[in-house]
């Protein structure tokens, strides 16, 4: 890979022109521009930084209000997962409005877009958000605006669940077929029953059928009594849903727990993070309404790949090695965005993009949702923000 892209010098001075100062890190840009010159995905993790000399790698300190050194190290990222913890209680001083839990009705004034916290000499800016903390929301500070708009749509639609409960409740216990899904979904009920997952998802086809998250309690109160009409024509979106999901999880289910020759070790270990990423804790909720009514589709496509293992071992290795380098370079992408407080559409459209790619690759008579390629991902990656 390395050799097919030439001199190292012309190489660096080629990429070093066309890059954009302070427009994300350094090693994704690199590995984007690297990917476009080499015609295939380049990701970070080939960069062998460990080999770098010292005095090229950034020494990050921390100190405090007083200048005394807390920590310091050249990885940036294990210095915020270190000292990240602990921020929160050291900004907020006991007593804060925006520390506070058990909240179960909407009694907190309306939320800012922001407020300004002073510790020493600094003004740090932060975001407040209504947080689901299960039986009530929470109202806790976020670092950035785009983790506040994320956790104040789940904080929010909890309140409107425990307003409306006994409706939404009634509802999914007279779901078509409830004891079936009931039994289907039980593994993925170890936290939470199906029944409490169910009900936020009616409650978030009826609250959110307008895509906005309300900001005081007027606004609130106008957006739940809009809301309580559709409950009863969004049971026909669960009702769709439900049983064909889980059906399809428990068939899978079901395949994985037969004992399988060793050589198939690397397909399994792929389909079990697959499933992992699929349908994490809250996924009902948590996924985009558009692209959870295609995970019936997309278990289905892995069942049919299990099938097909027994004939075709050798294609199935050649579509997981297309697929692995795409998958890790997304993941990390993802974490890098995450840590900028990051928000893209085009990283969100590639995710799913790959999950199509797998329903072409491994069981295309099902059919794809959206056109898709190995090369038609390539392409959206280049849209994803460094």
């Amino acid at each position: 890979l390395r050799r097919t892209l030439g001199p190292a010098p012309q190489i660096a001075s080629k990429i070093a022109a066309a890059l954009t100062f302070a427009r994300g890190s350094l090693h994704s840009q690199v590995a984007a521009a690297l990917s476009r010159m080499a015609g295939e995905p380049i990701t970070d993790e080939m960069f062998a930084i460990e080999r770098l000399p010292p005095h090229l790698r950034m020494t990050v300190r921390v100190v405090d209000e007083q200048g005394q050194t807390l920590q310091e190290s050249r990885d940036l990222a294990a210095l915020r997962q270190t000292l990240a913890p602990q921020q929160p209680a050291e900004i907020v001083p006991a007593g804060s409005p925006w520390q506070r839990d058990g909240i179960t009705k909407w009694d907190i004034g309306a939320l800012p877009a922001s407020v300004d916290l002073r510790r020493g000499d600094l003004v740090l800016t932060r975001y407040p958000a209504l947080i689901d903390a299960g039986e009530a929301a929470a109202l806790r500070l976020c670092n950035t605006a785009a983790e506040a708009q994320r956790q104040s749509r789940a904080g929010v639609l909890r309140l409107f669940v425990l307003a409306e409960r006994r409706e939404l409740k009634a509802q999914v216990q007279w779901l078509p077929q409830i004891e079936k899904i009931r039994l289907y979904a039980a593994p993925l009920a170890k936290a939470r029953s199906i029944d409490e997952q169910l009900i936020d998802l009616l409650a978030a086809r009826a609250f959110y059928s307008q895509d906005a998250a309300p900001l005081d309690a007027d606004e609130f109160d106008a957006q739940r009594l809009f809301a309580r009409k559709l409950i009863v024509p969004s049971v026909q979106d669960l009702t769709k849903l439900a049983l064909p999901l889980f059906e399809s999880y428990h068939e899978v289910r079901l395949a994985l727990e037969q004992r399988r020759p060793d050589t198939w070790k690397y397909a399994l270990d792929d389909i079990r993070q697959q499933l992992a990423t699929l349908l994490p804790a809250g996924f009902l909720t948590s996924t985009p309404w558009n692209w959870l009514q295609h995970l019936p589709r997309y278990l289905r496509a892995i069942s049919q790949r299990i099938t097909k293992l027994g004939n075709g071992l050798v294609r199935d290795r050649q579509n997981t090695d297309a697929i692995a380098p795409r998958w890790q370079q997304y993941q990390q992408r993802l974490t890098q965005h995450q840590q900028r407080g990051l928000d893209d559409p085009e990283l969100d459209q590639y995710r799913w993009m790959i999950e199509e790619l797998r329903v072409s690759l491994f069981a295309q008579e099902l059919g794809t949702s959206i056109p898709v390629s190995v090369q038609r991902l390539d392409k959206q990656w280049q849209k994803v923000q460094p």
